[in-house]
C-alpha cells in the first residue's frame, strides 16, 4: 500500500514498477493535513488488505527555499500539520495494533532531501 500526497502520475507509475517486477500494490492519494484521512486508510488496509506489519513514514514538510523572516505561520503551521501531526497522527492509529499483535514497524525517513542536500528543499532557513 502506496499513499503519496501529490503527483497521482508518479504513485501509479510506481505501483506499475512494483506489479511489473512480480509485487503486489495499490495506492492513493493521501492529504494528510484532512481530518480523519490517516486514520481511516489504516482502518481500510487493515480491514481489506491484512494487518499492518510495517509503515514506511518518508513525508516531508519542505516549504521552499524562504529565510524565517519570510516564512508565515501559516506556512510554517502546514509543514507542521503534514510531517509531525501526521506522524503522531500514523503512530496513534497503527501503534496500537501493532502492540496488539506483538510485533510491527514504523520507519521514520523523513525526506530523501535531507539526505541529498538540494537547494531549496529546506523546511526553513535562518
Amino acid at each position: 500500500m502506496l499513499c503519496r500526497r501529490s503527483n497521482a502520475e508518479g504513485l501509479e507509475a510506481l505501483v506499475g514498477d512494483i506489479k511489473a517486477e512480480g509485487g503486489d500494490a495499490s495506492g492513493y492519494l493521501l492529504n494528510a493535513v484532512e481530518p480523519d484521512v490517516i486514520e481511516d486508510r489504516i482502518a481500510a488496509v487493515e480491514a481489506d488488505i491484512g494487518p499492518i506489519e510495517v509503515v514506511v513514514f518518508n513525508l516531508g514538510a519542505q516549504v521552499g527555499n524562504r529565510s524565517l523572516a519570510e516564512t508565515s505561520l501559516k506556512t510554517f503551521e502546514l509543514g507542521w500539520r503534514m510531517a509531525t501531526l501526521g506522524l503522531f497522527r500514523t503512530a496513534s492509529a497503527v501503534c496500537p495494533l501493532m502492540v496488539e499483535r506483538g510485533k510491527g514497524t514504523l520507519l521514520v525517513t523523513s525526506a530523501t532531501a535531507a539526505m541529498r542536500g538540494n537547494a531549496g528543499l529546506n523546511s526553513i532557513q535562518a
